[in-house]
């Protein structure tokens, strides 16, 4: 009879302690508290970034990274006019934009300089720490891959009577793939060209490693981010493509967009895109809000649709967070939704709010403010 009533006990703390993780699951918040604070100073003039799941804050004297629990991990000074950030998983890299200069790190801190041929117009790093940039040259554009002691690894020269303007680069996790939109003058404005360039064994067998090449007919491409070794994502003017394939990646999928796209955003195995309402503005009043301005649609790797939602901020930034919610931060307010879009957090700042990083815990974050980073845990 003891046994059975210890059972019985047992099994009912169970459900107890299964209902309050699942309220406090599909809870709305709207409060929280600071469970320490940091006194730091941040302006419009710094930047923000996720690397390592840190903080790394940059502009044009340096650079710092603060953990999760606040505490400054490391900071490297520079001379920069215009700072260039990029990350991969175990890798980033902060550039001159229109310079030569660029700086490597690792999540434990700086880990080498190099400078480059030509002017920096736009760069991207791998988890293995190979580097691709696009470089300014006297006559065209250059596209080298480096490792990370700024040794060339491979390079080619590009002009703009064959090839374009080159707009936008990405590479892939193992740099394997960089790819690579190009924009060029067309019958009826503007054109794009989307090429793969492939550095393993499978790329050596083919002229300047291209693989494939994808021609865009009235469109710009300004976007592209792999969602992960063998599947591109890009964003134009008119539609979102998912490319895949680890040699010669192929076009899988295509989005049109239904209204105007606002803004992307991206993580490993998913996106985003905002578009935005045409003639329907925020309002500061909440009562009666009628049509948002925004909408927000979540996509899988794949490229099918996730959910949508309706956003009444007037954001500056949306992104993904490590823990697979997304943050839609405005200049004092900020919205956290669940991976299947339900709102999880809701909240209007005194002071301006600049960034969030999930904790790890189901209610605990690092919120940046632009006068201290703060551990909370919402109410």
């Amino acid at each position: 009879m003891k046994k059975r009533l210890v059972l019985i006990g047992a099994a009912l703390a169970a459900v107890v302690l299964a209902a309050f993780y699942f309220a406090g699951q599909y809870r709305t918040y709207d409060g929280y508290q600071v469970l320490s604070s940091y006194d730091r100073s941040y302006s419009d003039s710094s930047k923000n970034a996720q690397f390592g799941g840190n903080l790394v804050s940059y502009d044009s004297d340096g650079a710092t990274c603060i953990d999760k629990k606040g505490s400054l991990l490391w900071s490297y000074s520079y001379e920069m006019d215009q700072p260039l950030f990029e990350a991969s998983d175990s890798y980033a890299l902060i550039a001159e934009r229109n310079g030569t200069k660029v700086c490597i790190f690792t999540p434990s801190g700086f880990l080498g300089e190099m400078d480059a041929s030509g002017r920096i117009l736009s760069a991207a790093i791998s988890n293995n720490g190979k580097l691709a940039l696009v470089l300014s040259l006297n006559d065209g554009y250059g596209i080298n891959l480096y490792d990370t002691s700024g040794k060339v690894i491979a390079s080619g020269d590009v002009h703009m009577k064959i090839s374009g303007y080159p707009l936008a680069i990405a590479l892939s996790g193992n740099a394997d793939l960089l790819a690579v939109s190009f924009l060029s003058a067309g019958g009826d404005g503007a054109d794009s060209v989307l090429t793969f360039y492939n550095f393993s064994d499978a790329g050596k067998a083919v002229d300047d490693n291209i693989v494939a090449s994808y021609q865009l007919e009235g469109e710009v491409c300004p976007r592209l981010y792999f969602l992960d070794d063998s599947r591109l994502a890009t964003f134009s003017d008119k539609k979102a493509r998912i490319y895949t394939g680890k040699e010669e990646p192929e076009l899988k999928k295509e989005i049109t967009y239904p209204k105007n796209a606002a803004s992307v955003f991206c993580a490993k195995g998913e996106f985003g895109i905002v578009y935005k309402n045409d003639g329907v503005f925020y309002e500061e009043t909440s009562d009666a809000r009628g049509k948002a301005p925004f909408e927000m649609y979540v996509y899988d790797s794949r490229g099918e649709l996730k959910f949508s939602k309706e956003l009444y901020i007037s954001y500056k930034e949306v992104k993904f967070l490590d823990n697979g919610e997304i943050a839609v931060i405005g200049e004092y307010d900020m919205s956290i939704y669940e991976s299947d879009g339900r709102e999880r957090f809701s909240y209007e700042f005194d002071t301006r709010i600049y960034n969030v990083l999930s904790l790890g815990r189901l209610h605990d974050y690092l919120f940046v403010t632009e006068d201290a980073v703060q551990r909370v845990r919402l109410t």
